[in-house]
């Protein structure tokens, strides 16, 4: 709400008015007695916001428990600036879990974020996290495999190696062929 000029200025004279006969002190103002009546002066009441006080160094009893494999419980007692991250990591360093992006706290049913303050969740200084462990991410590739066998589950008749040894001996000639036909016989049986 705003004051037009005008009415600023009469309500201005009409405090002076009110002062005038008296003569000021050095620190130019009247002692309150003196004062017979403020006039037609009214002041609205100033609305201020309540500021909540500054929070200092809480302590938050943290109780985590997880539902499903690995199952553990543990408490902890934190400051109330801790975030959510570094919970994940000290569950981490305490060998409760692998991996910390494997790992969701949820409160009150809803998954916390990572940047959230204990303090913005705790309730009371105390707070009850329930800790959801996904499957750890796992590749696809497979190590120390030996690509599957190409040859039939059938075995090869000793005809039919004398018939490839031949056909071998055309192409490459005796030392060679007996090299290659033995390498082929020990890697399909």
């Amino acid at each position: 709400m705003s004051v037009n000029e005008i009415v600023f200025a009469q309500k201005y004279l009409d405090l002076i008015n009110i002062t005038s006969p008296k003569v000021l002190f050095d620190n130019h103002s009247v002692p309150i007695t003196s004062v017979k009546s403020p006039g037609d002066l009214s002041f609205r009441k100033l609305r201020v916001k309540s500021v909540p006080p500054p929070r200092g160094e809480v302590q938050i009893q943290v109780n985590l428990r997880s539902i499903k494999p690995p199952k553990f419980s543990v408490d902890y007692s934190l400051s109330g600036k801790t975030t959510i991250y570094t919970l994940k990591q000290k569950l981490v360093e305490n060998g409760y879990v692998n991996d910390n992006s494997t790992i969701k706290l949820m409160n009150k049913s809803k998954i916390a974020g990572d940047e959230v303050s204990l303090e913005d969740l705790a309730k009371e200084n105390k707070l009850s996290l329930v800790v959801m462990v996904s499957k750890e991410a796992t590749s696809n590739v497979q190590e120390d495999t030996e690509p599957p066998s190409e040859l039939p589950s059938k075995t090869i008749t000793s005809q039919s190696w004398s018939k490839i040894h031949q056909l071998l001996r055309d192409d490459l000639g005796e030392p060679e062929a007996s090299k290659v036909l033995d390498r082929w016989k020990t890697s399909s049986s």
